[in-house]
This record gives C-alpha cells, structure tokens and sequence, in this order.
C-alpha cells in the first residue's frame, strides 16, 4: 500500500511538475505573441509611413513637370497667336498687292486699248 501511495505521490508530484513546465511554456509563447504582435504593428506602421514618403516625393515630382508644361502650353499659345497676328498681316499685304497689281493691268489695258 505504501509503495502505492509513493507511486501515487509520485505520479502527482510528476504530473504538478509537467503542468509547471507547461504553464511557463504557455507564459512564454504568450509573451512571444504579445511580442510579434507589437513588431507586426511597428512594421505596418513603418510600411504605411514608407507609403505616405513615397507618396508626398511622387507628388512633388509630379508638380514640378505638370507647372513646366503649363509653362510650355501658355507659350505655346502665345507663340500661335503671334504668328496667327503675322499670318494675317502677310495675307492682306498680299491681297492688297493683288489688288494693286490687278488695278495695274486693268489701267495698262484700258490705257492700251484707249491708245488703239
């Protein structure tokens, strides 16, 4: 009977052991969950901070050609308004040129036809 009782004593001394080592291992685990947890949130927030940087650096280099094609588009526009201006300057110097030149013939034909 008493061998039982040791055997008994035993086994529960054994088994308080075993649930020891098993609650510190759980404590562990726990803490090393508790750990990764806070790394995951550390590097979420380092990604979306990462974003954000890349974010604003995009969008600062996107301004600066956006405004010079603004630039570009406004002379541009200036510069076809100019040679429209011109254009049509050319266009009544020649008519006026055409007219003259017709007016001409008309007056050195009439005048040879007078003659005649």
């Amino acid at each position: 009977m008493e061998s039982k009782l040791e055997l008994f004593q035993t086994t529960s001394k054994n088994i308080e052991s075993k649930q020891q080592s098993l609650e510190q291992l759980q404590l562990k685990i726990s803490a090393s969950l508790s750990e990764l947890k806070q790394q995951q949130e550390k590097s979420e927030k380092g990604t979306i901070s990462l974003f954000r940087e890349m974010n604003k650096v995009v969008n600062q280099d996107q301004d600066v050609p956006v405004g010079e094609l603004n630039h570009v588009q406004v002379e541009q526009k200036s510069l076809l308004n100019g040679m429209s201006k011109v254009n049509k300057i050319y266009f009544t110097i020649n008519n006026v040129f055409g007219v003259s030149i017709l007016g001409i013939l008309v007056y050195l034909l009439m005048k040879k036809i007078l003659i005649l």
